[in-house]
Parts: structure tokens; C-alpha cells; sequence
């Protein structure tokens, strides 16, 4: 990348760069995964405010949420969403379901940001998201490794984003699910009560 190089030359160069850097990333999410599977993952459980956290989350995805042509809305819990958990761990889960909806949604369409309490007292967390695609398969295949949603998309995903949140869920105590309604792509996320500290 150096080198005095002609056009066509920098032109490859550049795509063999961008590739090295998504194999890259694809290598360290299947590093996390292997490690949060297997039960050997060391958490640093802390209080936070899941809201706050969410919040920050879209603060440092500004730029690309504007970038996007997606109406964002958040519609947060007035109650305290106080929650003994892995602050690492649970951005990440985040951060991975906003960037899908980023990626998959129809442009011009709304993403819903959700938190809410269950009767149980169960925190939950939902994003729903109109595909901008058909989506022709059920929940259990979009949960398994090296699956997309969109077949015909080459150029972003590596289909480890649905199978990280879910793992990484389970490692926390939680639970994850994905609800599909015609055009309407719902991921929801629970934390029991006793992870809740409401």
C-alpha cells in the first residue's frame, strides 16, 4: 500500500485491504463465539442502566444511523432498567441487532427500539424492523452460523450477528428470540428478575 502504484494496482490493492479486514472481523466473532459457547467466557458483572446503555449505543452509531435513510425510534421504559449483567457483553448484543437492522431493513422504514417490563418482571428488549427483502425462511435457520436472511446481499454480513446475540444471551442469563410477520422482522431479548434489579 506504499508503493508509487497505477490506478488499477491501488484499485486492487484497496479491495484486497477491505477483504483482509472483514476476515478479519469474521475471525474475531467466530474467536467470541467458540469461546461463549463453550462456556469459557469470563464476565465482568457490573450494574448499569440497560436505557443509558442504549442510548450511548446510538451516540456511537450516529453516523451511521444517519447515513442510513431509517427513521430510528426509541420508545424506553420510564422505569428503572437497572440491570446486573455484563456491560461488554450486553453492548455487543445490542450493537449487533441495531447493525442488522441497519443492514436489512427497507430503506425509508421505521426500526422500533423497545424496552419494557413483562408481568414477571422479566426486562425485555425489542427491535422490529421492516425487511427490505422477502423473507423466506423460519426463525431456526436465521439463528445458525453463517446464515442471511438475504441471500442475494454479498457484500456485508458474515451470518455470525443473530448467532452471537443468541449465544452471548444465553451465556448472560438471558434469553433470545426472532419473530417474523410478513415483512416485520421483531428480535426480543429477556432478562429474568433475578438479573433485573428493579
Amino acid at each position: 500500500k506504499k508503493e508509487e502504484l497505477s490506478d488499477v494496482m491501488r484499485d486492487y490493492i484497496d479491495v484486497l485491504s477491505d477483504k483482509t479486514e472483514k476476515l478479519k472481523e469474521m475471525i474475531n466473532s467466530l474467536f467470541s463465539l467458540a469461546k461463549a459457547s463453550s462456556g469459557n467466557v469470563e464476565l465482568h458483572m457490573e450494574k448499569f442502566e440497560v436505557n443509558r446503555l442504549i442510548e450511548q449505543i446510538m451516540a456511537d452509531m450516529k453516523d451511521k444511523i444517519d447515513e442510513s435513510e431509517l427513521k430510528f425510534i426509541t420508545q424506553l421504559s420510564k422505569e428503572n432498567t437497572e440491570l446486573l449483567s455484563d456491560n461488554m457483553y450486553f453492548y455487543r448484543i445490542c450493537q449487533n441487532l441495531i447493525e442488522n437492522a441497519l443492514k436489512y431493513s427497507l430503506k425509508g422504514s421505521r426500526v422500533f427500539i423497545k424496552t419494557f417490563f413483562k408481568e414477571n418482571n422479566n426486562l425485555c428488549l425489542e427491535i422490529t424492523n421492516t425487511a427490505g427483502y422477502e423473507m423466506d425462511f423460519e426463525k431456526e435457520d436465521i439463528l445458525e452460523r453463517f446464515t442471511r436472511g438475504d441471500k442475494a446481499r454479498t457484500t456485508e454480513g458474515n451470518g455470525l450477528g443473530l448467532a452471537i446475540v443468541s449465544t452471548y444471551a444465553k451465556a448472560l442469563g438471558g434469553e433470545f428470540d426472532v419473530k417474523i410477520d410478513c415483512d416485520q422482522f421483531k428480535a426480543y431479548l429477556e432478562f429474568p428478575k433475578r438479573k433485573a434489579l428493579v
